[in-house]
């Protein structure tokens, strides 16, 4: 194809136009849905097509068309188009200069999308929706979606830049709904590459791998407890806090958007909490979205968005890099050849700090910490939401990875192991396997013989031991007896004694309680008044 974008360029040198790019487009696009095991819609193509864009006393013409061997019309129409448009500009159009590159990138897949049978792609539609529907009886829909791309790109510049790069994509997403008597809950869960083939679907987003974790969500939310209302304390996860990054922040400072957003006028200025770093990286190779150059040939680079709080950077293309007075970022991208380049994120992200795990946590008496998210969406007033489709309710965080279930009556997860709770009866321990079995506030049960006994069998078929704990009720009752031993021997048992004093929950002082509470009246009662 380059010959034929060549020649487009050449055509323009004697039609007036200060510069003028040429991409070309050649591949196989496809999109496949399944319904609850129904095709409901198949489509495939080859896409082949040129995208004429030319600057002309300081506006742009921009025309596309299929018909790639005779260009000449589509040169000569962008030309007249933007010599019709230029007079009515406020301000001509510049751009940044950059350096030009000559380039033939080439892709690797083990297997391209492209040449997989579409019995293979079907039958991978149909194992997850059986891995969905056989994660849990209450699921009543599913629906399965799978994208896939591979071709070239082409982009011919009247400055000499020459770059071919490959268009590759596989992409899955399956939405789960569920239904548990008044109950309705909706989970979805999508991963995507575009730097592997049809082997990613196979090593990386398998059936069971996205399947599950789509059920699951959907499960989480039948069982879940509705979130309380108001405004509360967040500790967000990846999946999360990347959406956060690319809703909340990363719009604004698209430097065609910055003008008018929340970030206008603001480089150089703090913008964010001590300590926070935001980047858009477009050397992680690998990451969705990044490519070597963007689509007006620009290498690409990092971008320190957010440097230790600082509004430092945005993310341009060779107009606004020029129109600012920054450097050209890489950051101009076309959805096809059908579209214009515009200035978009590439792997957007919030740098790691240097807080251990446990201290994200730290100090919040009730919060919510979020696993995934459900979409979002940011206007340029910085107003923005990101919604949330799995979070828990204070759990600690090293409970949360691989969680199954979660209510106010068990926790079960992936590893097979669970917590539950149960009510002050044998019937709610006999014929279990325990392994670990904590009889709670024991000395104010009051069928605490009955309970214990039917305790032991449950703890001997886990493997498992039996830990009580209580505050004191008199001298009387199992817990008593098994304390102090006053009746006969309960072997096996560790004791422990905890004082109200070196309990944080009812003492602020520790040190000093340890000193003066062994001394005081156990009898003596302090008010206010003194009395």
């Amino acid at each position: 194809m380059f010959d034929v974008l060549e020649k487009a360029i050449e055509k323009s040198h004697d039609l007036g136009a200060s510069y003028v790019e040429v991409r070309g487009e050649s591949g196989f696009i496809e999109y496949i849905q399944m319904d609850d095991s129904r095709i409901t819609a198949l489509t495939q193509r080859l896409e082949r097509g040129v995208a004429v864009r030319a600057l002309v006393d300081g506006a742009w013409g921009f025309v596309t068309t299929g018909d790639v061997d005779n260009l000449d019309k589509a040169v000569s129409d962008a030309i007249s188009m933007a010599k019709t448009a230029a007079p009515s500009r406020r301000e001509p159009i510049e751009l940044a200069d950059v350096k030009t590159y000559e380039e033939v990138i080439k892709a690797s897949p083990e297997r391209d999308p492209r040449h997989v049978p579409i019995e293979e792609k079907i039958k991978y539609m149909n194992d997850m929706t059986k891995v969905i529907r056989d994660y849990d009886s209450r699921i009543t829909a599913v629906t399965v979606k799978i994208r896939t791309a591979s071709g070239q790109k082409y982009l011919v510049t009247s400055e000499g830049t020459k770059i071919q790069s490959p268009s590759l994509l596989v992409w899955t997403y399956p939405w789960v709904s569920a239904k548990d008597g008044p109950r309705m809950s909706a989970a979805r869960y999508e991963d995507a590459s575009t730097h592997q083939g049809w082997e990613f679907m196979e090593q990386v987003a398998t059936p069971e791998v996205i399947g599950t974790q789509a059920a699951r969500k959907a499960k989480l939310q039948l069982e879940g407890v509705a979130p309380k209302a108001g405004a509360v304390p967040c500790v967000c996860a990846p999946r999360v806090i990347g959406t956060l990054a690319h809703e909340a922040l990363g719009h604004l400072a698209e430097a065609d958007l910055t003008v008018n957003s929340a970030f206008g006028g603001k480089v150089g200025e703090i913008v964010a909490a001590d300590g926070v770093n935001m980047t858009d990286d477009g050397t992680n190779t690998g990451k969705v979205g990044v490519s070597k150059y963007d689509d007006e040939g620009v290498l690409s680079s990092r971008v320190d968005i957010i440097k230790d709080s600082v509004l430092t950077e945005l993310m341009t293309n060779r107009e606004y890099a020029a129109k600012i007075g920054q450097r050209a970022t890489g950051n101009a991208r076309a959805e096809s050849y059908l579209f214009q380049p515009i200035i978009r994120m590439r792997s957007t992200q919030f740098e790691l700090g240097n807080h251990a795990l446990e201290e994200l946590f730290e100090g919040i008496d009730f919060g919510y910490y979020c696993v995934d998210f459900r979409g979002g969406q940011a206007q340029t007033n910085a107003s923005f939401q990101v919604g949330i489709q799995e979070a828990y309710e204070n759990l600690p965080y090293w409970l949360k990875p691989g969680v199954m279930t979660y209510n106010k009556m068990s926790l079960e997860f992936e590893t097979g192991s669970s917590i539950s709770a149960g009510s002050t009866t044998k019937e709610s321990i006999r014929g279990r396997s325990i392994s670990i079995l904590y009889l709670d506030e024991f000395a104010h049960v009051k069928k605490d013989r009955e309970i214990y006994t039917a305790a032991l069998p449950a703890t001997v078929r886990g493997d498992g031991y039996i830990r009580i704990g209580s505050s004191p009720l008199g001298a009387s009752g199992l817990f008593w007896e098994i304390a102090t031993e006053s009746m006969r021997r309960y072997p096996g048992y560790k004791r422990r004694i905890i004082p109200w004093w070196e309990v944080r929950h009812l003492c602020k002082d520790i040190q000093t309680a340890k000193q003066v509470a062994p001394g005081l009246d156990p009898l003596l009662v302090h008010r206010p008044d003194n009395r």
